[in-house]
């Protein structure tokens, strides 16, 4: 998944694919976990986008975000999303790396549906989509 360009829909349908298929149940929980760091100007776009999404699903859902040792004002940005009771966060001491981060994330996961994004693209470019859509 990605920040970028508006694919709100596209990704809701993928999603629903992968959650509708025949080995889960319609109320197994998607996880989504999303390693940041120095991302401050995408975090309000990629909550609103997830949010969203997530909320159109009609399922239950989690958005763990995992600050990697983030200088900016990233962390701060993150800890003002728990307002929101799907939001869990995990603050690394230092910048461990994309890898690890992701690895953190899956240590709290409770869905039994787990989605983390490919982020190897300059975040302007990064469109908000599942990694299979583009076959």
């Amino acid at each position: 998944m990605f920040v970028g360009e508006d694919d709100s829909e596209g990704l809701a349908g993928r999603l629903k694919m992968i959650a509708d298929g025949k080995e889960w149940s319609r109320t197994a929980m998607i996880s989504l976990v999303i390693p940041v760091f120095n991302e401050e100007e995408n975090l309000p776009l990629l909550i609103n986008r997830v949010r969203t999404v997530m909320t159109r699903m009609k399922r239950p859902w989690e958005l763990i975000l995992v600050d990697d040792g983030s200088w900016d004002r990233s962390l701060e940005i993150l800890k003002a999303f728990t307002i929101y009771p799907e939001v869990r966060i995990i603050e690394l001491t230092r910048n461990y790396g994309q890898h690890a981060a992701i690895l953190a994330g899956f240590s709290i996961v409770r869905g039994e549906i787990v989605v983390t994004p490919v982020t190897n693209m300059p975040p302007s470019s990064r469109p908000l989509r599942h990694t299979s859509e583009r076959g």
